[in-house]
């Protein structure tokens, strides 16, 4: 999917770093992400972290993900070389390798078991992707609860949700939204319609309009990840005023036993907006993996 450019500049996203919710509902990767594994994706040449995952940033030493991709790995550290000459071995797109390494913290080392892969994303984005299972993630509890760690800033908001909408992990901040199980699950709906998995658009909060993206992370069992933003420009109103008029959904996305009444502003409780997200708003939902400057 393409980056969209924001006419901000605090929004600009370098060219080496991809969106997350992209990365995470990739086929390369979403599987790993699910079961909780810590992911960090780097480039060809390993010079660059180009995305990661919360539990890829903790294994790495690294108390967030945007500590991470700000200074990426020791590469004089006995961990780098090691993966650096497993990489190595990498010959062509498809290629893998398990390794055993040690990783240090502080005072204490542990040697972890890990694989690396060569995928290419789309045609001619060729990474490295690390992966390594987590022992403390083997219950569906803490597997869920992976999938939200990594993130410092109060206003990115994630919850995982079954196909339902319902609430299975969520971050701090995510039921003070107050975003309706039925928004959720047409969302669900329109990702799965998605042939990527993964759909960007406004919905109906609390307060107001927010930028969101959702995307499907695994089938069985049904978990889909979604990501909200209360932006620096605030909520947002509906794009356009035709999104105030009540829009059924298409019989195949209708919610079963889904109220078509309205709230108090005429917009329907499904609270999707059944529009293209324009260059204003595309920022908050397409550049997820950028922090705001202090």
């Amino acid at each position: 999917m393409p980056l969209r450019v924001s006419r901000s500049p605090r929004f600009v996203m370098p060219q080496f770093q991809y969106p997350f919710i992209d990365i995470a509902v990739h086929p390369a990767v979403r599987a790993r992400f699910a079961a909780g594994e810590a992911i960090v994706l780097f480039s060809r040449d390993m010079t660059r972290v180009l995305w990661a995952n919360g539990e890829g940033a903790r294994l790495f030493g690294h108390a967030d993900i945007y500590d991470l991709l700000d200074n990426g790995l020791e590469q004089a550290g006995v961990a780098f070389r090691q993966l650096a000459a497993t990489v190595r071995q990498l010959e062509v797109v498809g290629d893998r390798r398990g390794l055993m390494m040690r990783i240090g913290s502080g005072f204490v080392s542990q040697a972890i078991s890990a694989e690396v892969s060569l995928v290419e994303l789309r045609p001619g984005d060729i990474v490295v992707i690390f992966s390594a299972p987590i022992a403390a993630n083997r219950s569906f509890e803490a597997r869920c609860a992976a999938m939200l760690k990594g993130f410092d800033d109060p206003d990115t908001h994630m919850a995982v949700l079954d196909d339902q909408g319902a609430v299975i992990a969520s971050s701090p901040g995510y039921r003070g939204l107050g975003i309706l199980a039925e928004t959720a699950r047409a969302l669900i709906v329109a990702a799965g319609r998605s042939g990527e998995g993964l759909i960007k658009r406004p919905i109906a909060s609390a307060t107001g309009y927010l930028p969101a993206a959702m995307g499907k992370v695994s089938i069985d069992p049904p978990l889909n990840l979604l990501f909200c933003v209360e932006t620096v420009l605030g909520r947002m109103d509906p794009p356009h005023e035709e999104a105030m008029a009540p829009a059924p959904l298409p019989e195949e996305t209708r919610i079963e036993g889904a109220s078509p009444m309205n709230d108090e502003s005429g917009i329907a409780q499904t609270g999707l907006v059944e529009e293209t997200v324009e260059l204003a708003t595309a920022p908050a939902i397409e550049l997820m993996q950028v922090r705001e400057p202090q």
